[in-house]
């Protein structure tokens, strides 16, 4: 299929598809539009050569995909990533752009419709992530391509309804065509478990980059190990850039994306401790692992101020909020452990908000409502 070719829908991205986050949310995705009948396009940005098993992956779903390479880290780096999309940018009815910068790179090249679909507070994430803060140009620059993005933008989605009002504040001009379509994950793929494993497990899923606070993770650890007999499993993929984590992590296992359902099923519950001096940009936060640990029917234990997850966690009895009182919550944590029904709470609030066939529904909604004629 050419590149000259009119797709229905162009999915523009600047991560890559090979690895964690584009083969459990992009690709399922991008499959589950191409069933119902568009014709899907994707270009992305690769890190490493394209493998032929996901060449045939998208090819017998009948998906084209212009990958590109993803140069250097850093600013710069993502500078040219910006250029390369916008140059490189198949032709399309409509384009849904992943983040910022797909956005900004699609308005300079094309004036066709496209939705942004905001993965959180990019900017605020990048200051914590990159340490941003004193690097004026910089800065600048990345609050441009947040406003152009909410200026252009003809339809947005967002991971959490918590972060709407905050990029309202911030871009009175942002459309109202807003949906919340938090991470998902197939449901299938993820199929649920009833029953707890016999041992105790706690198993940390993939990468944790400057956003988590280890530190808080330690002192959680530490304190359930004196109270129960635990066993501490690392599980991440070929992308993580840390040797150990330094959580009290008993084995570490380098995994794929396709091994993570029977990991998970094996484990008793999962964790996502974030840093609670984030500000906003928590609020838009929803973790990919949580949402797997919840579909196999395994609860969570985060952190408070995480996107909707206070409330989704507490109504549907499917994890614990830390508080200040360790001691407190993995007494509360036991009894979810101990509850039979637990793990149908889990399964419930997945199926209820996490699915990648709702989420398929809810994109193939928006792109009817922008009134694109496939």
């Amino acid at each position: 299929m050419s590149m000259k070719v009119t797709h229905d829908v162009v999915y523009v991205t600047h991560d890559s598809l090979a690895e964690g986050i584009g083969m459990s949310q992009i690709v399922p995705l991008l499959i589950g539009l191409a069933r119902k009948g568009l014709q899907v396009g994707v270009i992305s940005c690769e890190k490493a050569p394209a493998t032929i098993e996901l060449k045939e992956i998208l090819t017998s779903n009948g998906i084209y995909w212009k990958p590109i390479k993803f140069g250097k880290f850093g600013p710069l780096g993502g500078f040219g990533r910006l250029i390369r999309l916008a140059f490189f940018l198949p032709k399309a009815k409509v384009y849904h752009c992943r983040g910022d910068i797909s956005a900004t790179a699609t308005s300079l090249r094309t004036r066709k419709p496209f939705i942004w679909d905001v993965r959180g507070l990019w900017l605020d994430q990048k200051i914590i992530l990159s340490n941003l803060e004193g690097r004026t140009l910089l800065l600048r620059f990345a609050k441009q391509l947040e406003k152009r993005s909410a200026t252009k933008a003809n339809a947005l989605t967002t991971l959490t309804s918590a972060v709407y009002p905050v990029l309202r504040k911030r871009h009175p001009g942002l459309t109202t065509n807003h949906t919340v379509i938090p991470t998902c994950v197939d449901l299938s793929k993820f199929s649920f478990c009833p029953e707890f494993p016999q041992n105790r497990n706690l198993l940390l899923s993939g990468v944790f980059n400057n956003y988590y606070d280890l530190e808080k993770t330690r002192e959680f650890t530490s304190a359930l190990k004196r109270s129960t007999d635990t066993s501490i499993t690392w599980c991440h993929g070929k992308e993580a850039e840390r040797e150990r984590l330094g959580v009290g992590e008993d084995k570490i296992k380098v995994l794929t994306q396709d091994q993570m359902p029977n990991e998970i099923a094996y484990s008793s519950f999962g964790l996502a401790i974030c840093k609670v001096d984030a500000g906003d940009s928590l609020l838009g936060v929803m973790p990919t692992k949580v949402a797997e640990f919840l579909a196999i029917g395994r609860p969570v234990v985060v952190s408070a101020g995480i996107g909707d997850l206070d409330e989704m966690l507490t109504v549907y009895g499917a994890g614990i909020v830390l508080s200040e009182n360790l001691e407190h919550d993995i007494q509360l944590l036991e009894g979810l452990l101990l509850d039979p029904q637990t793990t149908y709470r889990c399964r419930e609030l997945a199926e209820d908000y996490f699915s990648m066939d709702m989420a398929v529904d809810k994109y193939y909604k928006i792109l009817q409502d922008l009134r694109v004629q496939f």
